[in-house]
């Protein structure tokens, strides 16, 4: 029994240091997906992104996604190692490394 408490709290302060997001049962701002994670975007809104929607990138559709950032409407957009080279250098300056 010690060593389940032990387990738990490690896995609970690698969360807090890694920067885990919340993970809530609401639907998700691109599929309506249950459950999601928030994110707060560039003007404090939260936003809410399933994990199938955090995963793949949003200008391919077909890589892993590797970082994120709030686009000019205010909506988290996942980007995959290409996309992201190509990417604007003032938005390369948004962006986050996406932790899933």
């Amino acid at each position: 029994m010690k060593n389940l408490k032990v387990l738990f709290f490690i896995i609970v302060l690698m969360s807090i240091v890694s920067g885990c997001q919340r993970v809530v049962f609401t639907k998700c701002d691109g599929c309506g997906r249950r459950p999601s994670v928030e994110y707060i975007t560039s003007t404090g809104r939260i936003a809410h992104v399933c994990k199938e929607c955090s995963e793949t990138c949003v200008l391919c559709q077909k890589n892993p996604s590797v970082v994120h950032y709030t686009d000019n409407i205010d909506a988290e957009i996942f980007l995959c190692e290409n996309c992201y080279k190509n990417l604007d250098k003032k938005l390369k300056k948004k962006c986050k490394p996406v932790l899933n």
